[in-house]
């Protein structure tokens, strides 16, 4: 099959009908590159979506609300398959702090494997205070505005040429607090408590895009990938401590681009 998301799986599970999966497969020893076929093995497991029909044209519109407080959550997709082309696009929001973010993670091992940039993620130096989390869901105590959209394209020019290109952004704001009391003492001196108040604010947004040029025939494999991404976040905490505040802010904009090539060739 054709792998039209580049390991974003959550992606096009989630806008499909159950109606229209016949089954998902787990491809074991999985060897996409036909050169290596019969030839090195692959450790490496991949996953195959099987539609009852080849050629499917769908599209899907849910809304959900709610009153006191206002909820909603709102998911649209439009999905077109055919043998040569694919299409898939995707708009999903809520307040309701479903994450809708992490479903354009790419479970790509190749990707990982080469250490491309497209999945590469770097931890900040530095933080603001943090609430800690209870141990609960978190769709009870964060109050979030998240907006996460897609659009992905795939043509095939022949039976080992194709075409990609991925873009795909979201926006994610969520605010959540904290209260705690520590006491401190023996039962000879006077116990002094601490109240600690902790209100944190957190924005996010990104905008990836990708576009891959693969052939992948028998004799020969080439695969081009140019990707960028932008990044920018902000980051907020107020801390209370007895009657002393804190004021934290910190900006984390980041921008990568890359541009990788592959050539893999039999020579024998």
């Amino acid at each position: 099959g054709k792998d039209l998301m580049e390991g974003s799986y959550g992606q096009i599970v989630s806008s499909l009908s159950v109606d229209e999966i016949a089954k998902i497969q787990v491809l074991e020893r999985h060897q996409p590159i036909k050169l290596f076929k019969n030839k090195i093995s692959n450790e490496n497991a991949g996953i195959n979506v099987v539609l009852y029909d080849k050629k499917v044209k769908t599209g899907r519109i849910e809304i959900q609300t709610g009153y006191r407080p206002i909820l909603w959550n709102s998911n649209t997709s439009r999905i077109h398959f055919s043998d040569k082309n694919q299409s898939l696009h995707l708009l999903k929001a809520n307040n309701t702090a479903q994450d809708i973010i992490s479903e354009q993670q790419s479970f790509s091992l190749q990707d990982r494997f080469e250490n491309n940039l497209t999945e590469t993620t770097t931890t900040p130096l530095i933080s603001t205070s943090k609430t800690t989390y209870p141990n609960i869901d978190r769709v009870r105590f964060v109050n979030n505005r998240s907006i996460a959209g897609s659009t992905n394209f795939l043509r095939s020019f022949s039976n080992d040429r194709e075409n990609k290109f991925n873009l795909s952004l979201y926006r994610n704001d969520e605010n959540y607090n904290s209260k705690s009391n520590q006491s401190f003492g023996t039962v000879f001196s006077e116990i002094p408590t601490i109240n600690k108040v902790i209100d944190n604010s957190e924005q996010g947004a990104q905008i990836k895009l990708k576009n891959t040029l693969i052939r992948n025939s028998e004799l020969i494999y080439t695969k081009n990938i140019t990707f960028l991404r932008v990044n920018s976040g902000l980051d907020h905490a107020s801390t209370l401590v007895n009657k002393s505040a804190v004021e934290e802010e910190l900006s984390k904009p980041s921008i990568a681009f890359e541009n990788n090539y592959k050539l893999i060739k039999n020579i024998n």
